[in-house]
């Protein structure tokens, strides 16, 4: 009868590339996430985000120590010109303006660093995705693969000629039987 079972071959590597396929969807998509968890890339990306701006509090923050030790050294300028301070203040002056202006430029950079970090985060997770469905299409076609272990009867016929015997090495394309169509006797 058609869908009859004909010919079960050994389904083993079949069955275990299924099971990989299994397991490469399930990491892709605890790195991914799907509709009801985070995945890790996105919780790498939200990371990658907070710290960027953190970081711009930091810029905003050295911003301001180096504003008032610009002016400090510029009110302590005037005072040592007027000799009314030690030149000693004047150079501590000097180096607190100095240490300002560097820390403001390593805040910067680290601002631009955790920036490009978030941007590499963020495309990772469209990267995620991708593999999400990759693994997906590749879990679809082990399980197609899979069910060619299994041969059933394309209609109703008759075996007229059976060629494959238990435990018989196959190759592809070889005739394992050859049906006669019940309803086309003559």
């Amino acid at each position: 009868k058609t869908g009859d079972t004909l010919l079960v071959l050994d389904s083993r590597d079949l069955d275990a590339a299924v099971e990989k396929a299994k397991a490469d969807l399930a990491s892709a998509i605890a790195m991914a996430g799907n509709g009801r968890t985070t995945g890790q890339l996105a919780e790498q990306a939200s990371a990658a985000q907070a710290t960027a701006s953190g970081t711009e509090a930091s810029v905003a923050s050295a911003e301001a120590a180096w504003r008032k030790d610009s002016s400090d050294l510029e009110r302590i300028r005037g005072l040592a010109a007027k000799q009314i301070v030690a030149a000693q203040q004047l150079d501590a002056a000097q180096a607190a303006a100095d240490a300002a202006a560097a820390n403001l430029q390593a805040a910067r950079r680290q601002e631009a660093a955790a920036h490009a970090q978030a941007g590499a985060a963020a495309a990772a997770v469209t990267g995620g995705a991708a593999r999400v469905q990759a693994a997906r299409a590749t879990l679809a076609d082990a399980e197609l693969r899979q069910s060619y272990a299994v041969i059933t009867a394309p209609f109703p016929a008759i075996v007229s000629k059976r060629v494959a015997e238990p435990g018989m090495l196959m190759q592809p394309g070889q005739t394992a039987m050859t049906l006669v169509p019940i309803n086309e006797l003559w």
